[in-house]
């Protein structure tokens, strides 16, 4: 997959890497923020002793595609690519222009985190404050805990961290909220307890209310929350969950597709969809 490529390329191979967006046409959410991911986690964690310009590491390069360039600009998503380190993703805090933001450290965060999407949609759809904290809950207690143990540790850039984009697209009515981590995924998490089941249907399970890979009563109940904004909000589209190589999407009534797809992702990655305008709602 394109995306694995960029990390084994500059990570393992130890190369310099420059993308040819010269004939890109389009590209969606969900594949804009893994790029903002990918590049930002190779130009943070790329080895200083190698690299000499490590934030360089990966250039993107549109040729004569002014239209596509544009856009990158436009979305925020030049910003977050662009040659730069840890400096760089700092900045993006204070620039409500880019759609694209990182962190390491969800509950110091989370106020700035609700302040920003509030800048997109404000109020925000029902439940939807409680389903993001659950999720980062999820990435800040799971998603990164096997990595840490390993003989040859996580570089600390990479500690609980977590990736996100969100839009509001006045003319169309659709809100999203895009929740990214390269954690160690639903699927290796559930079989830890079910050994032989597929991505999806272990995605599926990871999204039951009552599984925990804790063992402890009263937990699992999170991927309720997770749920919920798309449940009682009367516009909610779909709330989609990629995994390993597992995809889940839901609707109002729950599963509406669990498919098992060529290629995988390292991590997982949430999408809320919201295709029109929310109610009036100051709560959560």
């Amino acid at each position: 997959m394109f995306f694995d490529e960029l990390d084994r390329c500059v990570l393992e191979n130890m190369n310099y890497v420059r993308i040819d967006a010269s004939k890109l046409k389009s590209i969606t959410a969900a594949a804009s923020l893994i790029l903002f991911a990918k590049v930002t986690r190779c130009q943070c964690c790329a080895p200083q002793g190698v690299f000499r310009y490590r934030d360089q590491v990966i250039l993107i390069d549109f040729g004569e595609n002014e239209e596509m360039e544009r856009f990158f600009v436009k979305v925020g998503l030049w910003a977050a690519l662009k040659s730069g380190g840890q400096s760089k993703l700092d900045k993006l805090w204070n620039n409500n222009d880019v759609r694209f933001k990182s962190g390491s450290n969800p509950s110091r965060e989370f106020s700035e985190i609700i302040s920003w999407l509030r800048t997109y949609k404000d109020p925000l759809p029902k439940k939807m404050m409680s389903a993001l904290q659950e999720a980062y809950l999820n990435i800040a207690h799971h998603a990164y805990e096997r990595f840490k143990k390993k003989d040859i540790p996580l570089v600390p850039f990479m500690y609980d961290r977590w990736w996100q984009y969100a839009s509001y697209d006045s003319s169309q009515g659709g809100f999203s909220v895009v929740l990214y981590d390269m954690g160690v995924g639903m699927p290796e998490m559930v079989r830890e307890q079910k050994k032989r089941v597929k991505d999806s249907r272990a995605v599926e399970i990871a999204m039951e209310t009552g599984f925990t890979t804790t063992k402890v009563v009263g937990r699992g109940r999170g991927s309720e929350d997770m749920q919920r904004p798309i449940k009682v909000n009367d516009y909610a589209e779909y709330l989609f969950v990629y995994s390993g190589r597992g995809l889940v999407v839901y609707d109002h009534d729950g599963v509406i597709q669990s498919s098992n797809l060529r290629y995988g992702i390292s991590g997982t990655l949430i999408e809320w969809r919201f295709n029109e305008e929310v109610d009036d709602y100051q709560g959560d």
